[in-house]
């Protein structure tokens, strides 16, 4: 029977669990073999991301031996095709009457009457006096170069003059004039409808730019035996000693070479390389990122970077994922039986303590009503009871305790089949009402000891509902017994029969005791939940009165419950199924 509806569960000595003391502790040794394992796999990944990129270096070395033979000889030819740059003087200065100067003015006084002569002339003194030059200092085979453009007929040979006038012009006899005498021929072949009227003024630029950084740096130049590189603040050139002049490179012409040589070196390179270079110190192509490998040859150092480390660590990358995932997963794991575990240990612990407050509570029962049946008996036996009246009382005594006995034995064996999953039931049309009654009957001498009422309010049930009328009995006789140990003495019970609609009926017991919190409606239901320390209870019962009252309703398809608040009392309700 159940006594404790109000107060939940509490330890008998009240002190602290020590299971949660060593939680903690608990979690650590589940923990430990985690934080182990994620150590070690952070060490194989960092050996194995070392290993990729002495692997992707020994690579890139490789690929720099095998490419450079080839792309050395690319070097020392771009070297070696730049024009020497030719420093004239500025202002020029004058040359003194020569052969070359009549030649000149020969072929420009007759060009205009004689074009053939006029030809005649230029060419021989672009052969014979090419480095002739005019009484101003002026270089004369440009000026030769300009005419004969001047002078040609052919249409089809207007682009090869230009170009020897550029030559002259800009390369072999550079003057303050150079610029005047390539707008002149641009002039010239624009009249004419050439294809092209484009005489290079940027090779002039540069050369002038080159120029004006010698003459900035002529005594650091011309004292060197050693290619440099010198800057005006605006460009850098790499300069050569060179037979007539200077070899002025410009960076950009490097950068293009440098561009050239890593295309040729890609194809021998990871997606993850790139190939670098530097000349003298000095980046032409500089692709970042960590060296992999670098060589030097001919004043020109090759390097091969890390561009992209993600695609030299994709592997690493991926086995750190699934690294992660493995590790989440334990983790999550451990946790979930790390919980599951505690949640295990505490039902366990309170399952203990429940069976002990049981044992403690049956045997409280047991003992009270045993104890003073054998008092009385003692008594009737050796005739300490002599009259009448008092030896009918001890024998209504008795059977009271029998009764109350009876019925905690048939609670106890019943709750244990149900906990076996072996009770039964015998399912018949039954007459609820005479069923109803005859309960109300058995407990009728339990309401007399405290002047209780029990009022029976019945309608009956039509057609008769089928079900084990013994186990309702049972259920409701254990509704009366909560019912008149919590209400006061003189009070009165209610116990209500009838239908709740066409496919339900119902039975309920109501109460005038001091009510149950709504946090304790669910509670009530639970097997062995009681009122505090089972040694030291002020009602009788288990504990296991409500869980078995639930369990016959659930087995007849229907559903018990409470409607209470503290105060006003409160009213159990059994709603079962019409029969169909």
């Amino acid at each position: 029977m159940q006594d404790g509806r109000v107060f939940p569960f509490s330890r008998v000595d009240g002190r602290p669990d020590r299971d949660s003391a060593s939680a903690w502790w608990q979690a650590l040794a589940i923990l430990a073999p985690l934080l182990l394992l994620a150590v070690l796999g952070l060490r194989g990944l960092q050996a194995s991301q070392q290993d990729a990129l002495e692997e992707a270096r020994r690579q890139a070395g490789r690929a720099l031996d095998q490419a450079l033979p080839s792309l050395l000889p690319h070097w020392a030819l771009e070297s070696s095709n730049a024009p020497d740059l030719i420093l004239y003087p500025c202002p020029p200065i004058p040359a003194p009457p020569n052969r070359a100067q009549a030649l000149y003015a020969e072929a420009l006084n007759s060009s205009g009457t004689s074009p053939a002569k006029a030809a005649s002339d230029l060419a021989t003194l672009e052969t014979q006096y090419p480095d002739a030059l005019s009484s101003s200092g002026i270089p004369l085979l440009p000026l030769a170069e300009l005419l004969r453009l001047r002078l040609e007929s052919d249409p089809a040979k207007l682009q090869a003059r230009a170009a020897d006038l550029v030559s002259a012009a800009v390369r072999t006899h550079p003057s303050m004039l150079t610029p005047n005498l390539l707008a002149a021929g641009a002039s010239l072949l624009q009249a004419r409808g050439a294809e092209s009227s484009d005489l290079t003024p940027w090779q002039w630029r540069e050369d002038e730019a080159a120029r004006a950084a010698w003459r900035l740096h002529k005594e650091e130049i011309d004292g060197a035996r050693q290619p440099l590189w010198v800057t005006d603040g605006n460009e850098s050139w790499w300069v050569e000693p060179g037979k007539q002049g200077r070899k002025f490179i410009s960076r950009n012409e490097l950068l293009a070479f440098a561009t050239a040589m890593a295309e040729r070196l890609k194809p021998l390179l990871p997606d993850y390389a790139a190939a670098g270079l530097y000349l003298d110190g000095i980046p032409l192509l500089d692709p970042g990122g960590e060296t992999l490998a670098s060589r030097d040859a001919d004043g020109l150092a090759w390097r091969i970077a890390l561009v992209s480390p993600s695609s030299l660590y994709a592997r690493q990358r991926q086995e750190t994922f699934w690294l992660a995932a493995l590790l989440a997963s334990a983790l999550a794991a451990a946790l979930a039986g790390f919980w599951a575990m505690r949640k295990a240990l505490s039902r366990e612990r309170q399952l203990g303590q429940l069976k002990s407050d049981f044992v403690s509570s049956v045997s409280h029962e047991l003992r009270a009503p045993v104890a003073s049946m054998r008092l009385m008996a003692e008594n009737l036996e050796t005739g300490a009871v002599t009259a009448e009246s008092r030896r009918a009382e001890y024998h209504h005594l008795i059977a009271e305790e029998c009764r109350r006995l009876s019925a905690l034995i048939d609670n106890v064996l019943d709750f244990a089949r149900i906990e076996q999953n072996r009770k039964t039931y015998d399912f018949a049309e039954t007459d609820v009402a005479v069923l109803v009654r005859d309960a109300v009957q058995f407990m009728q001498p339990r309401a007399a000891e405290r002047r209780q009422e029990v009022v029976c309010e019945l309608q009956p049930i039509d057609p008769p509902p089928v079900c084990d009328g013994l186990a309702l009995r049972q259920a409701l006789i254990n509704l009366l017994d909560n019912a008149m140990k919590f209400s006061p003495d003189g009070t009165a019970i209610r116990v209500l029969l009838g239908p709740v609609d066409a496919r339900r009926w119902k039975i309920a017991v109501r109460d005038e005791g001091p009510g149950i919190p709504a946090a304790e409606h669910e509670k009530i239901f639970a097997r062995f939940y009681r009122l505090g320390s089972e040694l030291r209870r002020e009602t009788q019962g288990a504990g296991i009165g409500l869980s078995i009252v639930r369990h016959i309703a659930e087995a007849h398809g229907g559903t018990v419950s409470v409607a209470s608040r503290p105060g006003a009392g409160a009213e159990f309700t059994l709603i079962l199924p019409m029969p169909e």
